[in-house]
This record gives structure tokens, sequence and C-alpha cells, in this order.
């Protein structure tokens, strides 16, 4: 399969054949698996060293810590796409894209790891049960303070979790479809010059539709659990995004197309759609677009 945007991408990494280009696959499965990993071992340390009293009082927030430092390494990776931009184009422009692509590669599975977490249960992988009643109380599921039933429980949390997953994914993979993976691997950052005007209706209620798939990835990940910890992920999740929009990416756009842009975004929401706009955003998800209506005399 030939994936869109693949040309413009290989074009912008000469020093990587096709072949080559696979390290960086690599690379992003490490990062993601390595952050998963990483969160869960803050989350164990507990009963890894059960002798440090310090780390049985601590344990109820450990797995914020954890999942913080996580988020903020990706971001802050996720970043400096923009930040060096200006330096690496400076220095060659031909291969300013190419190295610093290796960022893109780790920063973004890191972030995306955050969003996979909340799936997980805190006690999962992780040396057993944890050892402080708060802890397991916080990760415990709200729900069961409206249903009596535990099997009814999971019911619905497993319902509900798969599909927000599925709306995910698909949002996601329409997203790579439609605009291309030189688009989501941010190749225009760089070449702002080399891009085209993206018409796709999903624009006119969503700035930012992949993003607004993270977002449905990392909700179903709360409806999997229903824990007060995967509201906090969420949260988190949700303000680096809105940082990330605001502060560093949609900052770039105003500089670029100034008022126009200032003016769409007052009318189009960043990070949801809103109810009324919800037959767009499917028809986005089955690639549709929304019928003309014929002129009438």
């Amino acid at each position: 399969m030939h994936l869109k945007g693949s040309d413009k991408l290989r074009e912008k990494l000469p020093d990587y054949p096709e072949r080559k280009i696979g390290i960086f696959g690599l690379l992003a499965i490490l990062s993601f698996i390595g952050g998963l990993l990483l969160m869960k071992f803050i989350d164990a340390l507990p009963r890894i060293l059960p002798d440090y009293d310090i780390l049985y009082t601590m344990e109820p927030i450990l797995p914020i810590l954890g999942t913080a430092l996580i988020e903020l390494i990706g971001f802050r990776i996720v970043f400096s796409l923009w930040y060096k931009k200006d330096k690496m184009i400076a220095e060659s422009r031909e291969t300013a894209y190419q190295r610093v692509f290796h960022r893109a590669a780790i920063g973004i599975p890191l972030v995306f790891a955050v969003a996979v977490r909340t799936y997980v249960p805190i006690e999962s992988l992780a040396f057993g049960a944890p050892v402080n009643s708060l802890t397991s109380q916080l990760s415990s599921s709200m729900l069961l303070q409206f249903v009596s039933s535990p099997e009814i429980d999971l019911i619905l949390r497993t319902i509900g979790s798969i599909v927000l997953l599925l709306l995910a994914l698909l949002t996601i993979r329409r997203s790579l479809l439609s605009f291309g993976i030189d688009y989501m691997a941010v190749v225009y950052v760089y070449y702002p010059e080399e891009s085209e005007i993206q018409d796709n209706e999903i624009y006119s209620v969503v700035r930012h539709p992949a993003y607004f798939g993270g977002v449905l990835l990392c909700l179903g990940g709360v409806l999997s659990t229903l824990s007060l910890y995967s509201f906090v992920f969420f949260l988190m999740f949700v303000i680096g995004f809105l940082y990330h929009i605001y502060r560093v990416e949609e900052r770039e756009l105003i500089e670029r197309f100034g008022e126009s842009f200032i003016e769409y975004k007052s009318k189009v929401s960043g990070l949801y759609v809103r109810p009324r706009d919800l037959g767009t955003f499917f028809r986005f998800l089955v690639g549709r677009r929304k019928p003309e209506t014929p002129d009438t005399a």
C-alpha cells in the first residue's frame, strides 16, 4: 500500500533510503514501549522496594508523577521540532527536517503512551496489588458507586471504551489517509511553501482532527477504568495538547496567516466536535462529503 505523502517524506530524508527509514519505525516502537514500561515501573516502586517507608507513603501519587514525567519529556521533544526550525534551516535548508525527524519518532510515541496508559490499571503488570489502601481507592471504578454488580460495571466500561477506541482509531486513520503522512509528520513546518491548502470539510468543525483522535483515544482509556487516576491522566493529556496547540503550533500559523487564521480559530473548536457537527465528523470517518445543494433559480 502506497501511503499518501510518503514520497514527500522520503524526499525530505535524503540520507535514509526506503530500507533505512524502518529505523525510525523501530525507534518509535521502542519509545512507546519504553514510556509505558517506565510509567509502570514507577507505579511499582513501593512493591519493588517494600523496605522504604517513603515509597509506601508516596505510592498514591507515583502514578501521576510517572505519567507527568513521560508526558513532559514527550511534549518537550515534540516542541523542539518547532523551536529548532530556524536554526536548522539556517545551517542547512535541504537537510533541516532530516536532522530533527528522529525527535518526532521519539516524542510523538511518548505522548501517545500517556493516552494508552489510561487503559492499563494501576495494579496490572506492577508486581502485585498496591500496598497503600488509598492507591486502591483511587484506581477503582467510580461506576461501582452507582451499580451494585461488578459484572455490570465491567460490561458498561468495556462497551464504552471499545466504542471510543474504535472512533479514535478511525479518526487517526482517516486523518492519515486524507492529509498524508507528510502532514502528520509535520514536514511543512520546515517547508511551508511546499504545502497545499487543505479544504476537507472536517476543518469546518475541528481545527486539529488528528489531535481530536488522540483525545478520543485517551477518553476511551478513561471509560475502560473509570478511576480517579484515569481522569487525572486524561486532564494532563488534554492540557499538554492545548499548550502545544496554542503556544507552539498555532502561534506559527498566526504569524503565517494573520487575522484570517485568528478569525477561523474563533469560529472552530480545536480539540472537540460540537454535537451539532457530528454529521460532518461521521462523514469524514467514512470518507464522504456533504452533498452539494444545486442552485435554484
